[in-house]
């Protein structure tokens, strides 16, 4: 997706075991899962502005980057909550 690194409790096998624990909760992913998209909107937004406003790369990757790593953490904090 263009950022330099995968968020941790991705990587080391925590977002995964937090999701074989979740029960059935569509309402709830269903929730989170339009709330991301609105977020996908925003960013694309705000990546768009940063290349209009001339910011070099490293500059996106990093915004890519600190998306990515609070959705991660928005992933995992979700599937800690009890059903």
């Amino acid at each position: 997706m263009g950022q330099s690194r995968t968020p941790a409790c991705l990587v080391d096998g925590t977002a995964y075991q937090l999701g074989k624990n979740s029960g059935q909760q569509t309402p709830r992913w269903q929730a989170l899962e339009r709330s991301t998209h609105a977020e996908i909107e925003q960013l694309q937004e705000q990546v768009a502005a940063s290349i209009t406003a001339g910011n070099p790369n490293a500059a996106h990757v990093a915004l890519l980057d600190r998306w990515s790593e609070a959705q991660a953490q928005k992933l995992a904090a979700a599937l800690r909550q009890p059903e």
